[in-house]
């Protein structure tokens, strides 16, 4: 059991190693600058995406409630 936990300890510490080197490189780096942008970038696309799939059903819905009016005469669809 003590022989699990050591190796368990030194996974644990190697994890640590792995992810603080790889912190280090990142802030050494520039292009997390443009990584930064291009996510921005994307969000502000995917937001747009969102807001037109909202309109565009909106529309579709009154458009389908307009036709279901027109056929019955009294929308009681």
């Amino acid at each position: 059991m003590l022989a699990l936990w050591v190796k368990a300890q030194s996974f644990v510490e190697q994890t640590k190693s792995k992810i603080k080197n790889s912190f280090d490189s990142l802030s050494d780096d520039d292009s997390g600058a443009s990584l930064l942008e291009y996510s921005v970038l994307i969000g502000l696309i995917l937001a747009l995406s969102i807001a037109l799939i909202v309109f565009a059903g909106g529309w579709a819905n009154n458009q389908w409630n307009a036709l279901v009016v027109a056929l019955n005469g009294n929308g009681a669809g």
